[in-house]
C-alpha cells in the first residue's frame, strides 16, 4: 500500500478562536492585599495620588474616593504578546486598565466610565474608541508585535472592540516614535518593564473588578500547522498526544505556538510558544516552523520563515525540549547571495514553509521558493542539518505550499498543498521524484486552498492510524487578509493492524 492509496475521511472541523491559553499570572483576590503586611505586599503600590479607599472581599477588588485619585499596583513583568484582562462589576466616574512602565516611556490602556476605550503611548493619546462596556463584561487587552487589540467578553462570546497598530494609515503612533509600539519587542525594554493594574477615580467614583489575569492566548485563527517530528519523520507522540507547531494569527501579525492533540478526540491543548531573536535583541514573531528532534545527537533543530528579517529562512539549534515553555530562541537567517540562482542554497526573498528530514545518511531540507509562475518546492541535501545544503530536486507543479516529509510504513513521501484556484488540492510525491505527484484523496474536503500536507501516523490500541491535519482560509480579521479559520482533521479509512 502507498500513502496516496488512502482515502481520508473528515473527523472534525474546529475553530480555536482565542479558546486556548497559557496562564502567565494575574492577581489573587482571595485575601485583602491592600492591608499593611509586614511580610511584604504581593501587589505593591508603584504610583498613587489623592486618596483612594481599597479593599478586597469575596473575590472582588473595590476602590472608591471622595476626593479623587489614582493608584497603580504591580502585577509583574510585562511580556509583549500577553493578554491582560479583568471582569467589571462596577465602573462609576473612573477609568481602569493596565500600565506598562519602562525606562524612558510608558503605555496606558484603559476603559472609561464614559464608555470609551483609551490607549496612551509615551503620554500621548493614540486611540479613543467607543467601548459599550456593561457590568459583567470582561475586558481584554491583547498585545502583539506593533499593536494592541481590545476585546469584550460577554456571555462567553468575545468580540473585538478596538485595534491599533504601528501600520495604521493615520500614522499617529509613528508621529510619536519612529519605532512605534514595536519598541516594546526590544529585550532591553520588555525584560525590565513593569506591568501594573491602573485605576484613576474622580470624586465620588467607584470601581469593582474581579478576575485580574495575564494569559498568552492562542490567536483568532490558526495556520501552518505541522507535527513536531523525530529525525526520520516520525511524529513525536507522548501520553496519547501529538505535538504541533502552529501560526497563531492575530488581528494583524502572528506568533508561533506549540499545540498538542489527542487525535482520537478533538481535544487541543496549548503547550508552549516560540519567539525568536535573530541577533538584534528584538523578540520576533516569525512562524511556519519545522521542529525536529535528532535522537542520534540528542539535539533539536528548528527551521522557520523569518518574515521579520527579509522574508528568508532561518534556523536554530537547541539542547533542551522546547515543547512545554514560552521559549526565546536565538537563531540566524540563511545568508543572501548577490546574483544567486534558484538552485543555490542561500536566502532568497519569499522563501517559506521549510521542513527537515534525515534519510540515508543525509539531511534533506524542503524549501517553498517563489518563481515567476508561483511557489515551487525545492529539496536540498547536506551532511549538516543547518547548513551546507546543495540542490537535489524541485516540484514542477506551481503554487505548492505547506510541504511535509511523511514517514509511511518505512517509506518516505513529500505531501504539500497546491493551487489558489482549486479547492483542497494536495499532492503526494514519492520521496525520490518531485516531478510526478499523486493526488491525495479526501471525502468531504476542507474547503480551503493551498492547505498544508501535514500527514502523520501513530500507534493507538492495536492499530496504526494515519491522519491529515490542515486548515482552511477565510478572512478572520477585519484588517489583515492573511488570516485563517478552522482546523480540520481527517483520518485514513484503513487501519494497519499491529
Amino acid at each position: 500500500m502507498k500513502l496516496h492509496d488512502l482515502h481520508f475521511r473528515r473527523r472534525f472541523a474546529k475553530n480555536l478562536y482565542r479558546s486556548l491559553f497559557l496562564d502567565m499570572g494575574g492577581m489573587c483576590l482571595t485575601q485583602d492585599f491592600t492591608k499593611e503586611d509586614k511580610r511584604g505586599a504581593p501587589y505593591p503600590v508603584i504610583n498613587s495620588s489623592g486618596m483612594i479607599a481599597e479593599s478586597v472581599s469575596c473575590g472582588n477588588y473595590v476602590l472608591s474616593s471622595q476626593v479623587g485619585g489614582s493608584v497603580s499596583r504591580l502585577i509583574g513583568n510585562f511580556f509583549p504578546y500577553c493578554t491582560y484582562s479583568f471582569k467589571i462589576h462596577e465602573l462609576c466616574k473612573a477609568e481602569l486598565g493596565f500600565s506598562v512602565t519602562y525606562d524612558g516611556g510608558s503605555l496606558v490602556c484603559t476603559i472609561r466610565s464614559d464608555d470609551k476605550a483609551k490607549i496612551t503611548f509615551l503620554e500621548k493619546e493614540i486611540l479613543l474608541s467607543d467601548a459599550h462596556i456593561a457590568v459583567g463584561d470582561t475586558v481584554e487587552f491583547t498585545f502583539r508585535a506593533g499593536g494592541i487589540s481590545i476585546y469584550q467578553k460577554r456571555n462567553n462570546v468575545t468580540r473585538l472592540l478596538a485595534d491599533v497598530s504601528d501600520s495604521d494609515s493615520d500614522g499617529k503612533i509613528k508621529d510619536i516614535s519612529s519605532v512605534g509600539l514595536s519598541s516594546l519587542l526590544n529585550e532591553k525594554i520588555y525584560r525590565t518593564a513593569n506591568l501594573c493594574l491602573y485605576i484613576n477615580i474622580q470624586s465620588g467614583g467607584k470601581v469593582s473588578i474581579s478576575d485580574v489575569e495575564s494569559k498568552l492566548y492562542c490567536g483568532i485563527a490558526q495556520a501552518d500547522i505541522r507535527p513536531m517530528k523525530y529525525e526520520d519523520g516520525t511524529p513525536i507522540f507522548e501520553n496519547g498526544r501529538v505535538f504541533f507547531t502552529a501560526s497563531e494569527r492575530l488581528e494583524t501579525g502572528a506568533y508561533q505556538s506549540i499545540l498538542s492533540l489527542d487525535p482520537t478526540t478533538a481535544d487541543f491543548r496549548m503547550e508552549g510558544a516560540l519567539f525568536f531573536d535573530l541577533g538584534d535583541g528584538i523578540l520576533t514573531n516569525d512562524v511556519a516552523s519545522s521542529v525536529i528532534y535528532d535522537r542520534i545527537n540528542k539535539e533539536w533543530y528548528i527551521w522557520f520563515c523569518a518574515f521579520s528579517h527579509g522574508h528568508v529562512l532561518a534556523r536554530a539549534r537547541l539542547a533542551v525540549d522546547p515543547r512545554h515553555s514560552v521559549s526565546i530562541v536565538d537563531a540566524r537567517t540563511v545568508e543572501t547571495k548577490e546574483g544567486a540562482a534558484l538552485t543555490d542554497f542561500c536566502g532568497i526573498f519569499g522563501d517559506e514553509d521549510p521542513d527537515l528530514l534525515y534519510k540515508d545518511g543525509k539531511w534533506h531540507l524542503a524549501v517553498c521558493r517563489p518563481e515567476k509562475d508561483g511557489y515551487h518546492y525545492y529539496r536540498f541535501t547536506s551532511d549538516d542539518p543547518l547548513d551546507g545544503f546543495v540542490f537535489a530536486d524541485r516540484t514542477e507543479a506551481a503554487q505548492t505550499t505547506g510541504g511535509s516529509f511523511v514517514n509511511f510504513e518505512g517509506e518516505h513521501y513529500f505531501v504539500c498543498g497546491r493551487s489558489f484556484s482549486e479547492r483542497a488540492k494536495y499532492d503526494v510525491y514519492d520521496f525520490s521524484i518531485l516531478s510526478s505527484p499523486h493526488p491525495m484523496m479526501h471525502i468531504h474536503d476542507d474547503g480551503g486552498f493551498r492547505g498544508w500536507g501535514s500527514v502523520f501516523g501513530v500507534r493507538i490500541g492495536t492499530r496504526k492510524r494515519y491522519f491529515h491535519i490542515t486548515f482552511d482560509r477565510h478572512l478572520a480579521s477585519k484588517k489583515w487578509n492573511w488570516s485563517y479559520g478552522n482546523i480540520y482533521l481527517f483520518e485514513a479509512d484503513e487501519y494497519i493492524k499491529l
